[in-house]
């Protein structure tokens, strides 16, 4: 581009490291700028409108020329100065001290009507927002606050926002410092969780955040919710198993998670412990789970605890034989035979923790009356122990009593 004596530059125009374009006439505005809940500047906007002309050698390269202001003029971000009368206006480029992130802007267009011969006119408009910041360096902070009421009357607050600070700043560490933690400590201190959430973009300067603050469970300090299951249930086999099992969210919910599981006692020994689990993602949740066995001691059987017996006794055999007998084509004649002999058999099962050498088991008959070694099975499931033994008795008549199988009390 030349300038001849036609086109002297009393005011220009400079994009960054970009040439020089002289500037015809110009138009300058300034505003100052608030959130609606804000009553102090945020920042401040200028704006100009600039008529502006170039000049080239020779109307053949007017297309080449166009592409030239292109380049050269319609940026973002990058400092922008207007000389007028040897005196220079600047928009400053964004970052540290000057302007917004995305600013200033630079828009053009043509005006065909005023272009003529080697000079082609354009207009030229300039946006710039530099920020205000007060004395903790923030430029603008809007919040949004909503509180729920639950069915329970406890009241959960959420609170979002968005908050600006100088160029160069960092707002996500400013709100983790002056927004998260002071609500965390005063959450912790009420029993209550908090949930947060930041997001930031390309300019750290600026981030949006949001926090719940959930009412904690009554008693149990850090813990936003849970849900606790204590169910004893008895099995086809008449074991009873009790199972506590559950979650909890929030800080405290390893602890109150820990805290479900009882203690052992004479009626009660652990089976299975499952957590408290390691905390899930997102939501923190804990899961938890303990088995118990109920059951009882008994002198009869020292050094076990006993979770399932039973024991039964069977009669079989006993009273006079019949025979019959036919002779010469007569009817039968009945007669009485010898008296058969009445057996008897025991088979008790007894579950049990603790080692297979005191089970316990005894024949509850006369041992001189024991027909052959006792049958014996064993089985282990976990601490659980099973032993199973039965024993037949041969008597030459019945008892005179049927003799009672044993019980133990406190079990089914």
């Amino acid at each position: 581009m030349t300038t001849t004596d036609d086109l002297k530059l009393v005011a220009s125009i400079q994009v960054g490291p970009s040439a020089t374009y002289a500037v015809v006439s110009v138009r300058a505005s300034s505003s100052m700028t608030s959130p609606s809940n804000q009553t102090r500047s945020s920042y401040e906007e200028i704006r100009w409108d600039l008529e502006c002309l170039a000049e080239i050698a020779s109307p053949t390269s007017i297309t080449q020329l166009n592409q030239t202001i292109k380049s050269d003029l319609a940026k973002i971000g990058q400092v922008v100065t207007l000389t007028e009368l040897g005196t220079a206006r600047v928009m400053p480029a964004q970052g540290v001290g000057g302007s917004l992130h995305g600013y200033p802007r630079v828009e053009l267009t043509d005006i065909p009507d005023k272009s003529f011969g080697q000079f082609q006119a354009f207009n030229l408009t300039a946006i710039t927002r530099v920020p205000i910041a007060d004395g903790s360096g923030i430029v603008e902070h809007t919040t949004e606050t909503e509180t729920i009421t639950n069915t329970d009357g406890t009241i959960e607050t959420s609170v979002r926002g968005e908050i600006r600070l100088a160029n160069g700043d960092d707002a996500s560490a400013w709100i983790n410092t002056n927004i998260f933690t002071p609500v965390r400590s005063a959450a912790d201190a009420a029993g209550n969780g908090v949930i947060t959430r930041v997001s930031i973009t390309d300019d750290t300067s600026m981030a949006k955040y949001a926090y719940t603050v959930k009412p904690g469970v009554s008693g149990s300090p850090g813990v936003t919710q849970a849900n606790v299951d204590d169910r004893t249930v008895a099995d086809v086999t008449g074991r009873r198993v009790r199972t506590i099992s559950g979650s909890a969210t929030g800080t405290g919910a390893s602890t109150f998670a820990t805290a479900q599981r009882v203690a052992e006692d004479s009626n009660l020994k652990l089976l299975r412990e499952d957590g408290p689990s390691l905390p899930s993602i997102p939501d923190g949740r804990v899961n938890f789970s303990y088995q118990y066995v109920a059951g009882v001691t008994n002198a009869a059987f020292p050094g076990i605890f006993i979770t399932r017996f039973n024991e039964t006794i069977d009669e079989a055999g006993g009273g006079a034989q019949i025979n019959t007998a036919s002779f010469f084509s007569q009817g039968p004649t009945l007669r009485t035979g010898v008296i058969a002999p009445t057996v008897y058999t025991q088979r008790t099962e007894i579950e049990f923790i603790g080692p297979f050498a005191n089970h316990g088991l005894t024949p509850q008959l006369a041992t001189d009356n024991i027909s052959g070694r006792p049958r014996q099975s064993r089985k282990a499931q976990g601490e659980l122990k099973t032993v199973v033994m039965s024993w037949a008795y041969i008597f030459p008549a019945p008892l005179a009593s049927y003799p009672n199988p044993r019980t133990i009390n406190g079990l089914i």
